[in-house]
Formats: C-alpha cells, sequence, structure tokens
C-alpha cells in the first residue's frame, strides 16, 4: 500500500524542507519555487512560504512533516491543523532536538522517521559512499486497519514513532491512553511499555518535557541487565552529534584509542553506517578508526586482558582525553565536545546478553501544567526508536476558600472597646452590631 506525496523543498528562512503527504489520490505537486524548473507553465501553483503550503494543504486533506535536509525546518513557522509531526531521522542523521526544539515551542507534535537516501529503495536505504551519514529510518504507525484512510488518521492521532530502520514494535499507554493522547491528571500518571527489539534491549527510556521548557529530562529508565555483574574486561566506548544544524553536519570523528597497561584482545565497530566508515587497524595497544557522525553514533566494543591498571588515551578531532578504565562504575563517563549534541560515552558493559522483548509499567507525577511523555529505547546494536508523547495536562490545585465562622462573645458592660482590639488582631470582624444580653 502507497500513501501519496512529495517533497517541498523551501529555504529554511521560507519554512524549509517538508514532506507532504495527501489522503486522496489526484492531488498536485505544489512547488516552493522554480528556479530549477526550465517549464514555467505550473508557476502560478506555486505555494510560498510553508504558510501558503499550509492554506494549500488545509483545503486539499493534506498534511507536512517538516525534516532535516538540505534545509532544515523552521520550527517556529507551524500551522497544528496540518502538521501532526516531526521527522528525527532518516538518512541525513539523527535529529532528536526537532522533537525537543517544537515542545519549546509549545508545539504538540508526534515522531516520525523517514529513508530520504535518493536511491530508490524504501525501508532499506543504506547510506552508500555519499554524503549521507547514517541508515534511512523507519516510521511505525498504529493503524485500526490497513487502509490509507485508516494510516492517515493515526498519523494525525500521532499514533505513529519513528525507528533507526529496524522493525522494532513498540507500544506505550498512560493512564490507558494510547502513543499521542491528551489527557489530564490530578496525581502520578501510570505508563506501560512494550517493546520488541531486533536486537537485545539496553535501555528504555521515559523521557518528560514541559511544553516551553527548552530540554527534556529523564523520568524513568529501564535497564534489563541492571541485575547483572559488570565485565571485568569488556568497555563500550560511543562517540555521536552533528558539527551543526544545517546542511554541513558531519562530523569526522577519524581517530585512535592507545592503551597502556593492559592488551586490547578484541575490538569490534558499533553502530558504523556507511562502507567508508570502520576499524581501520586493531593492534594490542591501540585502534584506529574512519568515522563520520550526522547526529547518530559511532563506536568500539573493546575487550581487554584486564581493566586494572589499564589506561585509555582517546584522540579524535573533537574530543580528546584519557582515562582509568577500572574506575568505571554502572554509570558511563561522558566527555562533551562543541557542536550539536556531540560527545563521547565510555561504559563498562554487564556480563550476558540483554533481552529481545521487555513490558514493564512505572508512575511519574507531572508537574503543573502540560507536559510531554515520550519512550526512547535503545538496543544492543546501537539501534533506536523513539513514541510519539503523551501530552499530560496536570489540573492546577486550587485551595478550598475558607468558610467563615460564628463565634457568640459575651463582654462584661465597659470592656467592648479592648474586645474590639483583640479581634482587630485577630481578623475578625462583626456580624452585627453588639447587643445587651
Amino acid at each position: 500500500m502507497v500513501l501519496l506525496g512529495y517533497e517541498w523543498s523551501g529555504n529554511t528562512g521560507g519554512g524549509g524542507d517538508h514532506n507532504v503527504y495527501y489522503r486522496t489520490p489526484g492531488q498536485p505537486i505544489v512547488d516552493s519555487c522554480h528556479a530549477l524548473i526550465p517549464d514555467t507553465s505550473t508557476v502560478a501553483s506555486d505555494r510560498y512560504p510553508v504558510a501558503a503550503l499550509y492554506e494549500e494543504l488545509r483545503q486539499r486533506d493534506g498534511i507536512a512533516i517538516p525534516y532535516v535536509g538540505g534545509r532544515r525546518a523552521d520550527l517556529a513557522q507551524h500551522d497544528p491543523e496540518v502538521v501532526p509531526a516531526v521527522e528525527i531521522y532518516s538518512a541525513w542523521g539523527q535529529f532528536e532536538w526537532q522533537l525537543t526544539g517544537s515542545l519549546a515551542l509549545g508545539h504538540r507534535v508526534g515522531l516520525v522517521a523517514g529513508s530520504d537516501g535518493h536511491k530508490g529503495r524504501p525501508g532499506a536505504s543504506y547510506p552508500g559512499a555519499s554524503q549521507f551519514g547514517a541508515y534511512g529510518g523507519l516510521t511505525g504507525i498504529i493503524a485500526d486497519e490497513l487502509t490509507p484512510d485508516a494510516i492517515f488518521d493515526a498519523i494525525l492521532a500521532r499514533r505513529c514513532y519513528a525507528t533507526t530502520g529496524q522493525r522494532i514494535v513498540l507500544r506505550v499507554q498512560a493512564n490507558g491512553a494510547p502513543m499521542g493522547s491528551e489527557i489530564t491528571a490530578d496525581g502520578p500518571v501510570t505508563f506501560g511499555v512494550f517493546c520488541a527489539g531486533t536486537a537485545g534491549l539496553r535501555k528504555i527510556e521515559i523521557l518528560r518535557q514541559a511544553l516551553g521548557a527548552s530540554e527534556s529530562e529523564v523520568a524513568y529508565v529501564r535497564d534489563p541487565p541492571a541485575a547483572a555483574l559488570l565485565s571485568d574486561d569488556r568497555l563500550r566506548i560511543i562517540w555521536s552529534g552533528a558539527r551543526i544544524l544545517g546542511r554541513d553536519r558531519a562530523a569526522c570523528w577519524d581517530g585512535r584509542l592507545d592503551v597502556t597497561g593492559a592488551m586490547i584482545v578484541s575490538a569490534e565497530a558499533y553502530a558504523f553506517d556507511g562502507p567508508q566508515e570502520g576499524l581501520t587497524e586493531v593492534a594490542p595497544e591501540f585502534v584506529e578508526w574512519q568515522s563520520i557522525t550526522t547526529g547518530d553514533e559511532d563506536g568500539i566494543d573493546l575487550r581487554l586482558n584486564r581493566l586494572e591498571g589499564a589506561r585509555l588515551s582517546f584522540r579524535s578531532g573533537p574530543a580528546c582525553f584519557g582515562l582509568e578504565p577500572a574506575t568505571l562504575g554502572r554509570e558511563p563517563v561522558v566527555v562533551e565536545a562543541v557542536g550539536i549534541e556531540q560527545r563521547v560515552v565510555v561504559q563498562r558493559l554487564p556480563e550476558g546478553e540483554p533481552p529481545l522483548s521487555v513490558t514493564f509499567t512505572c508512575a511519574d507525577d507531572p508537574p503543573e501544567g502540560a507536559t510531554a511523555y515520550r519512550v526512547r529505547v535503545t538496543q544492543d546494536d546501537g539501534a533506536h526508536a523513539w513514541s510519539s508523547s503523551v501530552f499530560v495536562d496536570r489540573r492546577r490545585y486550587r485551595a478550598q476558600p475558607r468558610r467563615p465562622r460564628e463565634i457568640f462573645i459575651f463582654v462584661k458592660e465597659g470592656h467592648c472597646g479592648h474586645v474590639c482590639n483583640i479581634m482587630s488582631k485577630m481578623r475578625c470582624r462583626l456580624s452585627g452590631p453588639l447587643q445587651r444580653a
């Protein structure tokens, strides 16, 4: 089944790139301009800036999905009637900041992912030796039936989630309402999560972000291997992020890791995407690699003959640092770098393999006002899935007005003035004139 659509390519100042989808066939392709189109016979149908596109789509039962391609979308130019979701992953990279930025502007949007690999292989979009830095993404849609109308309605209702190209199954509920819902709450909200991965599930996080706030925070973490003992010889080193928000966002992480005080038993590539990336040399005392990230993650799984007495020296363009791995506990060491979410994470791995599926419930007490809750899944192979948010409106507590109490005071004659002074200090008032008993 095919959902009809096309790309509207506008400069960021005019709204930026959007994917356009129609509910019904026979609808036109509306261009942003004819700057690169020799045939100008349809120039009258151009719609620019994006507000003009939104107006056209309202009349044709269409929707638009802002995304980050050659021209990143301007999230401030928004129409809730025709923009139900934002794209946070594609062959261009990983852009979770698209969602946090939308929520910071108060937009109630869902999440999707796509390929945009320019190779005509939907659902199998490998980056290849080109400017694209990541494997193409997929969108999971929770629809009542496999029809264009049902799928369109599910996207409008934000019953959709994004993956990094793997067919991960994800279901999320909040107080029984599915992802994408808007609910009200007087107290804690109970979340139910089910996830079936294509590889072991390393971590599942529930993130919350108050509408209007600039950042998300972790409300709950489900760590399936948490009970396992930490390995005494296995490490994982992950680097990620992008240089800038625009087209030239790719960060070059070509580098080298030197080990002293111990020996490298094995080194395996973690989450590399393209054929031009990977480990270029592995020796007992060092590892070298070639890597670019466009918001996504790459890394190394390392096994040493021992951690005690070992020292690591990490050298790459965005970050250089040293570390003694024996000092690592369950919490990773994070080294921040410049750029957009550029960082290096070093962690000890637990023994054993994580499970392929996880089901759990948990509760969180939302703050007053509107809060967006979403789930982020991390697989052992570096793949991710992100649910659309559930929007929780927490009612503000209103103190009940105090009912006035009536008291009867018996006062000796000649003491009325003294009693009135006391009542004034107690913020009491007379309901009538003093009367002689």
